[in-house]
This record gives structure tokens, C-alpha cells and sequence, in this order.
């Protein structure tokens, strides 16, 4: 099962264990481990549910046609956080700069 496979490496890409999955499923950890050694038949709500917790569109998981290329799309995110945090910061720095500016002005 295809979908079994890119679930484990999203998981695995996105940080989260099987603790973590299986507490947002409702599930014991043990079952939850079940579903990803493919011991266990999912059914689509349970994969819309994991869909959900990964992030994605559940379609994404069930595509056998082309494989979801998860590396590329964190790449993408992480991109768009750090221009993100970039834009903050350069924001905080030249409102100091103006804060700085206007205490010189004040002590002159």
C-alpha cells in the first residue's frame, strides 16, 4: 500500500512520532504502529484523519499516479518561514533604529 509508505515519510519529514500520531487519532500508540507496518486496514475516515494531522489533502496520500514530493514542498515551507522571520526582524530592527534616532534627538 503506497499511501502506508508516504505516510511514514511524512511523518518522519513533518517531526512527529508515532506517540504524537496516535494521540491525535485517539489511538494507542501500538495501533497506531499497526497502521504504518500495514497490519491493519485503514478505512477513509481514518486517513482523511491523518491526512489532516500531516497536513495534507487526503488525495495526496491515496495518488498512486505521481509521488508526492514532500522534501520539495518542506523545502517551499521553510522558504516562505524564513523570509517570514526575516521580514520581522529587519521590521524590528529599523523601528529601533527610529527608537534610537529619537533618543539621540532627546538627549542632544
Amino acid at each position: 500500500m503506497k499511501e502506508i509508505k508516504k505516510i511514514k515519510r511524512i511523518r518522519k519529514i513533518r517531526g512527529f512520532s508515532q506517540t504524537y500520531m496516535a494521540q491525535n487519532l485517539g489511538i494507542s500508540q501500538r495501533a497506531y504502529s499497526k497502521i504504518e507496518l500495514n497490519e491493519t486496514q485503514l478505512n477513509w475516515k481514518k486517513l482523511t484523519q491523518i491526512a489532516h494531522i500531516l497536513k495534507l489533502g487526503v488525495w495526496e496520500l491515496v495518488d498512486t499516479r505521481s509521488e508526492f514530493n514532500t522534501e520539495e514542498n518542506i523545502a517551499e515551507l521553510n522558504v516562505g518561514l524564513l523570509q517570514q522571520l526575516i521580514n520581522k526582524y529587519e521590521s524590528k530592527i529599523e523601528s529601533l533604529e527610529i527608537e534610537l534616532a529619537e533618543l539621540k534627538q532627546n538627549t542632544a
